[in-house]
């Protein structure tokens, strides 16, 4: 879905199309971002640990917290944010999105979101701060210190998309202190050194870069992957097109029918 991992720029010049195979895992990812949330504010991976060490000890899922009411800020507004903010409001959240679409026609906004708002109001007025936009010069560390020190006591910051959209380092004395709690998919860097600091921090709950991973996503992928490259073979274009300025271009170096 992400092209940060190549240099479009450079691939338009060399006359090279560039593909991508964009929502095969939407539902899986919003899925995962909501999972984090639950886990997260009904304390559940410290109530799992106590049982595993042999205990039974209810005060280790405390504080948990009602989720009716607390503010859910969605940051980016396209499939997936769209989905996790359905998802966030079945479950009693109050919906604000950040998305420049959508602050451009507000009407727009479907009946999950309660209002849209700009970027900096949001990370001060949310109770979880959810990242869904792609990572590109524009918003790598789209989460630093700068942002973090909006955030509220007891934010917690959900991260499914990229791991260059947050400064990891800048995160750290938040979670330390514990003023700010952290779910993450994704991070910088990844896979994360054997030693690093995030492995056993209490303020952070960690998965291995699997939101967009089930039986589903991961047929849907090879299977729309390997379409595309049949439809150049067979002469013609893929269906997604990341760099559409090639296609006029005199290197292209292939030419669809």
């Amino acid at each position: 879905m992400g092209v940060d991992n190549i240099d479009v720029d450079c691939a338009t010049d060399l006359g090279i199309l560039v593909s991508n195979v964009p929502e095969f895992c939407t539902e899986e990812v919003a899925d995962h971002a909501l999972a984090l949330a639950l886990a997260t504010l009904r304390n559940l991976i410290p109530a799992t640990d106590a049982i595993r060490s042999g205990g039974w000890t209810p005060e280790a899922a405390h504080p948990s917290r009602r989720l009716r009411g607390l503010v859910f800020g969605v940051v980016g507004f396209g499939s997936t944010g769209r989905a996790v903010a359905e998802r966030a409001a079945a479950f009693g959240f109050e919906v604000v999105v950040s998305s420049r679409a959508l602050a451009a026609d507000p009407s727009a906004a479907p009946p999950s979101v309660t209002r849209v708002v700009e970027r900096d109001e949001l990370f001060g007025l949310a109770d979880v701060v959810s990242l869904h936009v792609p990572l590109n010069a524009e918003t790598r560390y789209l989460v630093s210190a700068r942002e973090l020190g909006m955030m509220k006591d007891g934010t917690l910051l959900i991260n499914v998309g990229r791991g260059g959209l947050v400064d990891t380092e800048a995160l750290r004395p938040e979670l330390d202190r514990g003023r700010l709690r952290a779910a993450l998919d994704v991070i910088d860097p990844e896979p994360l050194p054997a030693d690093h600091w995030l492995r056993s921090s209490p303020a952070a709950l960690i998965t291995p870069h699997v939101a967009f991973a089930s039986d589903g996503s991961l047929i849907e992928l090879a299977t729309k992957a390997m379409s595309n490259v049949l439809a150049v073979l067979a002469g013609g274009c893929p269906p997604s097109i990341v760099n559409p300025d090639v296609l006029t271009s005199h290197v292209l170096r292939s030419i669809p029918q």
